[in-house]
């Protein structure tokens, strides 16, 4: 089976296919570059359909009412795009570029398609994300979809082999968007994402404008609405024409679009320094707030990686180099997120050298410090299954356990009526979370790591800031206990309890979204699909499966006459499984809920961890090995865990794949190593 990855850019379209050849570009079948434009346009009636890529530039001199670029940007909303004077979905003309680069692709390999990655600004909230995915659908895809945020991919692709130890950050203006990325790069160079953020206002074509307004100035032409649109469409082309020029050129040279004198436009690269220096800027004033929320300065970064097509300008470079020491990426800037694409898997971190006395790196698989030894108990040092820390300050049984997506922290609940979080590399107690009246149930953390969400036998949802351990806010809108919370991979925020339902919610603004009330029982759990387009509930002895765009109810199993209690996807998205009160756990197929495996315990399974890699699912019980790792192949047992305390109601492995943490009726948190697994 062949994967493909596409960066579907504002300015550019490239296109990686994987099959069992290797990993190569798909070339553009009418330039032969590896990438196209990202446009479209109506061919005239009776001349054919839809061009793309460089047949629909050409297209725009003589047409330009039938020609749209841009296309990212008109997701932001329902109304209909015009071209030609026809009203067109903006998922339509997306569509256009998926399908040619399918057509493209296909046509170099024997092997089905099968999976596709398709990189999205990261600031691309829910709608705007359904909307890619039906430009994928539209474009006849069925197949397994993946959205990537770009700066991630970006930042896999252009931090190679040569980039040292330390906090990198990926500069990703491209043609319509600003993405950057905070990477740490370990001493054995493993990567891991700190944090992302973005502007969609923010680009090439940002740049564009300014040069065509310096134009109109400078040679009294007409101002943009006051002109043909023909002669603008052309100025437009103008303008980019000598942009592109200074690249390497001190001056760039264009015809005059509108006639007259002068016949010849010129732009020198020390004028394009000035009218990029506003955009570039205000990117880097993004980058400022993005370093600041992690404690960091423009000194105390490795390097900056410009990439997208704005970074190849010498007048971007050098804005940046003001900055900071500028390492360029060995792909072309067009390229540089087409490569992440199919590499998204990173390597795990090594245990740094750590002693008494001296803190662990941050970002390191977590050690930490046992009252009976005077060094550090880290995983690697650890053998497989071994319990290598103890984390003791809840007063009574541990409800729920959370890793931080980076690592760095650990969240536990209790019945005690406080939520803890915890230092994820020392196991220090940073903050306990006082404001529930009642048992506290369970946590997520959001997926950017600064949100913390728990709920309890009270009807309220908290929000806290998981640096500082500071309320938020309290949601209102359960009528009875809550049991269960999620955090999708965009930022939704799904909740289940008694009361029969799922709420979803705008987990940054805490604004309710959407009510989903088909369960006729209590929901024990909920979980979202990697790629938070699916959410699978827990209710009673039933299963829903929902689509969280629309809210559409994709799946209800019969009734089993056990009721679940836990649930939790895998981490590829093809299955998910589930725990039931007669001690069995099953891996149902994502595409047609075929049950695929099933396990057993001796008593009610409470609780469920998929490994990281996805090859094993931890379960916990309150039977005599009280917590099992299970081959989710279906090659049966792999491991048992045998704890102190007599019922395991949570667990979470850590994102490094290090750690599993276990949360027992005892009061404390087992934390065991399980990096050789």
């Amino acid at each position: 089976m062949a994967r493909l990855g596409i960066d579907l850019g504002t300015w550019s379209v490239a296109t990686l296919l994987m099959d069992a050849a290797g990993r190569r570009l798909v070339p553009d079948p009418v330039s032969g570059q590896f990438w196209s434009r990202a446009a479209v346009a109506l061919a005239p009636a009776g001349d054919g359909g839809w061009l793309v890529g460089r047949s629909a530039e050409e297209l725009r001199a003589t047409h330009p009412d039938r020609y749209r670029d841009n296309l990212k940007q008109l997701l932001d909303s329902d109304r209909p795009v015009y071209v030609g004077g026809a009203p067109y979905a903006p998922s339509r003309l997306l569509a256009l570029l998926v399908e040619r680069a399918l057509r493209e692709a296909r046509s170099l390999t024997s092997e089905p398609i099968d999976e596709l990655a398709i990189g999205i600004p990261v600031v691309f909230e829910a709608g705007r994300q359904q909307a890619v995915r039906d430009a994928v659908r539209e474009a006849g895809f069925d197949g397994v979809v993946e959205l990537v945020a770009e700066p991630v991919a970006a930042a896999r692709s252009a931090l190679g082999a040569d980039a040292g130890p330390g906090v990198w950050l990926v500069f990703d203006l491209g043609g319509g968007t600003l993405d950057l990325a905070l990477v740490r790069i370990g001493p054995d160079g493993g990567q891991v994402v700190l944090d992302t953020a973005g502007d969609l206002s923010l680009g090439g074509f940002a740049i564009d404008d300014a040069v065509v307004e310096h134009l109109c100035r400078a040679y009294g032409l007409p101002e943009a609405d006051e002109a043909d649109p023909q002669d603008l469409s052309d100025l437009v082309t103008a303008a980019r024409s000598l942009k592109h020029q200074l690249s390497d050129a001190a001056t760039a040279y264009a015809r005059n679009p509108f006639g007259g004198q002068p016949r010849q436009l010129t732009l020198t690269l020390e004028e394009l320094r000035r009218l990029v220096a506003p955009v570039v800027d205000a990117a880097c004033g993004r980058a400022e707030e993005l370093l600041a929320a992690n404690g960091l300065g423009w000194h105390e970064l490795a390097g900056i990686v410009p990439t997208g097509g704005a970074s190849r300008s010498p007048a971007v470079v050098d804005r940046l180099k003001a900055r900071g020491l500028v390492a360029v990426s060995g792909h072309p800037p067009e390229l540089v997120t087409a490569y992440g694409l199919l590499t998204m898997e990173p390597e795990p971190e090594p245990e740094p050298a750590s002693g008494p006395g001296t803190a662990a790196a941050p970002g390191s698989p977590l050690s930490l410090w046992r009252e009976d030894c005077d060094e550090p108990i880290s995983a690697s040092r650890a053998k497989w299954l071994s319990c290598v820390a103890t984390l003791e300050d809840h007063t009574r049984k541990v409800t729920g356990v959370a890793f931080s997506p980076d690592g760095r922290l650990i969240a536990t609940t209790s019945i005690d009526r406080t939520a803890k979080i915890w230092h994820g590399h020392t196991g220090a107690l940073l903050h306990t979370l006082h404001g529930h009246d009642d048992w506290v149930n369970a946590v997520a953390f959001s997926p950017d790591g600064r949100t913390l969400a728990t709920v309890s036998d009270e009807d309220r949802v908290r929000l806290w800031d998981a640096a500082e351990g500071n309320r938020l806010m309290a949601l209102s809108g359960h009528d009875d206990q809550v049991n269960t919370v999620a955090f999708s991979a965009f930022g939704m925020l799904a909740t289940g309890g008694d009361d029969e339902r799922v709420i979803l919610w705008d987990g940054r603004g805490g604004r309710r979204l959407r009510l989903l009330d088909d369960m006729e029982h209590a929901v024990a759990s909920v979980a979202f699909s990697p790629d938070g387009r699916l959410l699978v509930v827990g209710a009673g002895s039933s299963l829903f499966v929902y689509d969280v765009a629309d809210g559409g109810l994709l799946f209800e199993s019969d009734s089993r006459h056990v009721d679940t209690l836990a649930v939790a996807f895998a981490p590829d998205g093809r299955t998910y499984a589930t725990a039931d009160e007669d001690g069995e756990v099953r891996i149902w197929d994502v595409h047609d809920h075929r049950e695929l495996h099933c396990f057993d315990h001796k008593k009610p399974i409470d609780s469920l961890a998929y490994h990281p890699s996805g090859d094993l699912l931890a379960t916990g019980s309150s039977d005599g090995t009280k917590v099992r790792l299970w081959h989710t192949s279906g090659a049966g047992l792999a491991a048992k865990l045998n704890l102190g305390g007599d019922q395991v109601k949570a667990l979470a492995f850590s994102p490094d794949a290090t750690m599993l943490t276990v949360g027992t009726n005892d009061h404390t948190v087992e934390i065991w190593g399980v990096d050789d697994l």
